[in-house]
């Protein structure tokens, strides 16, 4: 290529503008934004496990950010989740 030269229009995809053009890759955008949105969401949270009876717990609670969990042998302490993230 000589300094004016330009690439040839084999080498360059030619744009297609529009959602109807690109719908496949705008499915594709959507819906790994749901996935992201989802694992945020999921990031934020506590599970937590109780009362084992042979080997397993009998009780799963999963708090949000906007719960309080409370220690079973300590019942004064008490925990906000919003604190565990902050």
């Amino acid at each position: 290529m000589s300094g004016g030269a330009s690439l040839t229009s084999s080498l360059v995809p030619a744009i297609r503008l529009g959602l109807a053009q690109n719908l496949g890759q705008f499915s594709l955008l959507v819906l790994i934004n749901v996935f992201v949105g989802m694992m945020v969401g999921l990031e934020r949270t506590v599970e937590v496990y109780r009362r084992p009876e042979n080997g397993r717990y009998q009780e799963k609670r999963i708090c949000g950010v906007n719960d309080t969990i409370e220690c079973a042998s300590l019942p004064s302490v008490r925990i906000r989740i919003a604190d565990l993230f902050a």
